[in-house]
């Protein structure tokens, strides 16, 4: 699976480049976090886009490592992080010059979460809200089905689920001088097949620009679960980052 996904990196760099349409943007950041994990640590994250006109293609993923210890001072699953990364592989569709069909295909996993791990299916529609130079803003409303496989059982002793969701999603960049913008994205995702199973996530950020290729970003992102998973003590986590981008 690993090998597939790393072939399929560089096959759709190599293309993407070659066409002059392949955007990149990278980021290595320092990270803390609360909730079900406390942890100090280090996240590399990655998002690719090869735009061919009407159509967005766009590779995305990350992957977190760090030093965890409980409120008791001792580390929880060893003294590493190794189970929270995620893959992503979506695409746009414009139908017109504001509307989108959007569909993608996630893998995820966090350990700290009960999560081995995760497959999302997305398909849905986005509407552009406003995009000029200062203000960018969209909104996404679709829905999604997810298969995951849990660490620890439930209380019938099962480990792998199916659920039917749904998502909306609203996204604003806010340019507020040439170096320095704000942006902001918040996510409600209900569960139809477990009604108390939703999750509501969020993240404002501010980024300054150092040059035409690194940035730095500040964010704070929080993820909400109402319906922990079995061995979660708590529904909501916390993450706060500081990140040197950069964008090619």
């Amino acid at each position: 699976m690993k090998i597939i996904l790393l072939a399929l990196v560089a096959l759709l760099s190599t293309t993407a480049m070659a066409q002059n349409k392949f955007s990149n943007e990278t980021g290595l950041t320092m990270v803390d976090t609360t909730g079900n994990t406390e942890t100090t640590g280090y996240n590399v994250s990655t998002k690719s886009i090869y735009d061919v006109t009407v159509r967005k293609y766009i590779l995305s993923g990350h992957y977190t490592y760090g030093t965890n210890k409980d409120s008791t001072g001792t580390a929880r699953y060893g003294d590493l992080i190794v189970r929270n990364w995620d893959i992503k592989l979506g695409m746009e569709q414009a139908l017109n010059k504001k509307l989108f069909v959007v569909t993608s295909i996630q893998y995820e996993a966090n350990q700290f979460s009960n999560l081995n791990q995760r497959r999302n299916i997305d398909l849905g529609l986005k509407y552009e809200i406003s995009k000029t130079d200062k203000i960018k803003q969209s909104a996404t409303a679709g829905y999604r089905t997810s298969e995951e496989q849990r660490i620890d059982r439930d209380d019938k002793g099962e480990d792998q689920f199916t659920f039917s969701k749904g998502f909306v999603k609203y996204d604003i960049d806010h340019k507020i001088t040439k170096t320095t913008s704000y942006g902001f994205w918040v996510e409600y995702i209900p569960n139809f097949t477990e009604a108390e199973d939703y999750q509501i996530n969020f993240e404002p950020s501010l980024s300054v620009t150092m040059s035409e290729t690194f940035s730095l970003k500040v964010a704070y992102t929080g993820m909400y679960d109402n319906e922990r998973n079995p061995g979660v003590e708590k529904r909501l986590d916390t993450i706060s980052t500081t990140s040197l981008i950069a964008k090619f």
